[in-house]
């Protein structure tokens, strides 16, 4: 499992900087952590991508039992809204915020507080609820150049995440990606066409790589399960061991 993991880190890390076709002619990209990238692809700032780009609400509201869903850094994971356990905010406060930025199926959520294996993961929201987003996560609007599922893919991909990282610390900052950060980081770009056969093939390879980790999964389990009916039936005498099983 940890292996494949590993793959599927270097897959993303691959196919989001250098593409799918590995025969074609390649640039430096003027970026570290990009490296060389195809020669029709160019490098632009995560601010020219967004039509709008602001953190959640940063006072702790007061929760109530009846009221609008709040997320927070806990509702995002490997990737996705998560959204089994949430709290709420009064109608009155989630509508005040809507007003300034309301928040649409489609738009990304990302992770700008939190752990070090946690700050910078994406999500795109794929509920069409109404909810408020506390200061934990950004809220971010693409425009029409970019590609959602290849940004999602982009931002959780271990050498985006790592570059981020590596700026924060030179800001001395403390696991917190601010939007100001963000918005001036490069980030390689491929038309848009091309931008979604990527985000596509990518898609497709974690869907594979999840069901296969899925039945290893089950494997360890059902061998758990089997090595301690193995114990009980030896120790209370239903298996019988002979000198010839030593």
């Amino acid at each position: 499992i940890e292996l494949i993991t590993e793959q599927t880190t270097a897959l993303i890390n691959q196919y989001i900087t250098k593409g799918l076709d590995l025969n074609i002619e390649m640039k430096d990209s003027g970026v570290e952590w990009i490296g060389k990238i195809p020669k029709h692809w160019n490098t632009i700032k995560f601010k020219y991508i967004t039509s709008l780009m602001t953190c959640g609400h940063a006072a702790t509201p007061e929760y109530v039992d009846d009221g609008v869903m709040f997320l927070s850094a806990q509702n995002i994971k490997n990737g996705k809204l998560e959204i089994t356990k949430f709290r709420k905010i009064k109608y009155e406060l989630h509508s005040l915020l809507s007003k300034r930025n309301k928040i649409k199926k489609g738009d990304l959520l990302q992770v700008r507080v939190g752990g070090a294996s946690t700050i910078g993961e994406t999500c795109i929201v794929d509920i069409d609820l109404d909810f408020s987003i506390y200061v934990s996560l950004s809220h971010i609007k693409l425009n029409e150049i970019a590609d959602k599922k290849y940004i999602k893919f982009l931002c959780n991909s271990s050498r985006f995440r790592e570059a981020c990282s590596v700026e924060m610390k030179k800001g001395g900052g403390v696991a917190n990606l601010n939007v100001s950060d963000l918005e001036r980081y490069k980030i390689p770009l491929p038309p848009k066409n091309e931008q979604k056969t990527i985000s596509n093939f990518l898609e497709q390879k974690n869907f594979l790589i999840e069901k296969l980790q899925e039945k290893l999964k089950l494997k360890i389990d059902l061998l758990r399960e089997y090595r301690q009916s193995l114990i009980s039936y030896v120790v209370t005498g239903k298996i019988r061991i002979t000198e010839d099983m030593i």
